[in-house]
């Protein structure tokens, strides 16, 4: 038996499905769920900035893994912080899927053609700054809620449109056909965006292992390592505007780093090519490079404060 700790949200509980499925499809092992409510998922009337970031979507899974309540947690790769806490680690990289950030609205088909003013929701920060970087006349606010909540506030006219990870509505598979909706090319995503991680106790079983090498993607494993370990050695966290987006070409990998202004009005940027077995400093050597930049003086800047309207 495997004990799959997860949130209790309708993405959360699909991922863990989907994990849960691969394991028993491939091993003579059968899975339990163990949902659980974060603390992200409680509290729904504050930015997440304010309360203390994407982390409080990932404590309580971990600690029902120190207290071997489960066995593995299944998270998405984007809210699980850079750094570890002691004693647990990431032991499976799933197949990432699309990355990308998806613009939805009831009201106006095209992203261009949003009136001046057009209120568009997001709670991250990163998302903010590149909205306003190619439409500073916009009122970004935030939005809080799992996917179809966010829908709802749409539809309920509080927002012209959203912005979400394109990987959600793909998994959910739930959108309304009136809803309008497009990839946003030209906006790059956060740390890990779109890939399952699943994270155990250190030092796993030798059976566990061998369930996590078989649900491991090795390029999506080596991309959202190297990317992770950029936002690492920046520092940052739910309050940093960081793009972090590393892909395979061939026999390399390419690791794209920007740190952001809140506003968008400025972006300090470094990429960096290097053969694929040295995925493990390329996210050090590019943050490295940013802040020889000066991104360390944008990212000191306490953007909790910054105004970003609920």
């Amino acid at each position: 038996m495997i004990r799959i700790a997860t949130r209790k949200s309708p993405l959360a509980m699909f991922q863990a499905q989907w994990v849960q499925a691969k394991i028993e499809s491939h091993f003579d092992i059968a899975c339990q769920l163990v949902p659980i409510t974060t603390q992200g998922d409680a509290i729904q009337n504050k930015p997440l900035a304010e309360v203390g970031g994407k982390a409080l979507f990932v404590k309580e899974l971990e600690q029902a893994l120190l207290d071997n309540k489960a066995d593995i947690a299944v998270h998405s790769m984007k809210d699980v912080p850079a750094i570890m806490p002691e004693g647990l680690e990431v032991g499976a990289i799933c197949e990432r899927h699309d990355p990308a950030d998806l613009y939805l609205s009831y009201y106006h088909a095209d992203f261009d053609k949003l009136p001046k003013g057009a209120i568009v929701g997001t709670c991250s920060f990163r998302r903010r700054a590149q909205l306003l970087e190619k439409r500073p006349d916009l009122d970004v606010r935030a939005i809080r809620g799992n996917i179809g909540t966010r829908i709802n506030k749409l539809k309920a006219a509080q927002y012209d449109a959203i912005v979400v990870a394109k990987a959600a509505i793909d998994r959910l598979n739930n959108v309304a056909v009136s809803l309008n909706m497009h990839t946003l090319d030209w906006m790059l995503p956060a740390v890990g965006q779109g890939a399952i991680g699943v994270e155990v106790v250190s030092n796993p079983s030798e059976q566990l292992q061998a369930v996590l090498s078989y649900l491991t993607h090795q390029p999506s494993f080596m991309c959202v390592t190297a990317e992770r370990q950029m936002n690492a050695v920046l520092e940052g966290n739910c309050h940093s505007p960081i793009v972090s987006y590393a892909r395979m070409e061939g026999d390399e990998i390419i690791l794209l780093g920007k740190v952001y202004e809140v506003s968008g009005k400025q972006c300090i940027e470094a990429s960096m090519r290097v053969p694929k077995q040295a995925y493990g400093t390329l996210g050090a050597k590019v943050a490295e490079e940013l802040l020889s930049l000066g991104a360390k003086s944008l990212l000191d800047v306490d953007y909790a404060d910054a105004k970003f309207d609920y």
